[in-house]
């Protein structure tokens, strides 16, 4: 049984979120390092980031109820949303679903990918609270909310993201929480 426990509110003072091409060997364990093939996206807002799991459910209604007798579990939606702080040759394509640079005359032009092309990456948020780290792991996301900027003459000029989870395959799940929490020990819980 849960009891209020202070010390077990998580405050990710520390955040970092890394993305890296779909099949990168993804961390194991709170402590796993992150193969060389990882990015992080640099600055976040912070508003921070927020991930949620959404079970889509089908209500089973009968003549003789007018509340529905049974639900069916129709899908989940899995999403980690933040906003990016930094504009660069990483963050962008991140923002906008995939694309490409190319350099012109005088610097560099950004073109977004075609209709149909998916950049699915799998990415990893890490945050820490004093001694105790916590980690998500996404084994397989695609950008699919809004690519919106609000551009002003006194404020940092965001770059929205959106990271829906996919299915990551026969056997695998979706995605993992890791914690080296001393509150989390599901052997001791009631």
């Amino acid at each position: 049984m849960a009891v209020e426990t202070p010390e077990a509110i998580l405050i990710a003072a520390g955040f970092e979120i890394s993305t890296a091409p779909v099949g990168t060997p993804i961390p194991t364990d709170i402590d796993g390092a992150l193969d060389a093939a990882f990015t992080t996206v640099g600055y976040t807002t912070e508003d921070g980031a927020v991930f949620t799991r959404t079970p889509s459910v089908t209500p089973i209604n009968m003549h003789q109820s007018f509340e529905p007798v049974r639900y069916v579990l129709a899908g989940i939606e899995t999403t980690l949303a933040f906003t990016l702080g930094q504009w660069d040759a990483d963050t962008i394509p991140l923002a906008f679903g995939g694309g490409s640079w190319s350099s012109t005359t005088n610097g560099w032009r950004f073109d977004p990918a075609e209709p149909g092309v998916i950049d699915e990456r799998v990415v990893v948020a890490d945050a820490v609270d004093g001694e105790t780290k916590w980690r998500i792991v996404m084994r397989r996301v695609m950008q699919q909310g809004a690519s919106s900027s609000t551009l002003t003459k006194s404020g940092a000029a965001g770059l929205a993201v959106t990271l829906g989870s996919m299915a990551a395959g026969s056997g695998t799940k979706p995605w993992s929480m890791f914690t080296d929490s001393e509150y989390v020990n599901p052997t001791s819980s009631v």
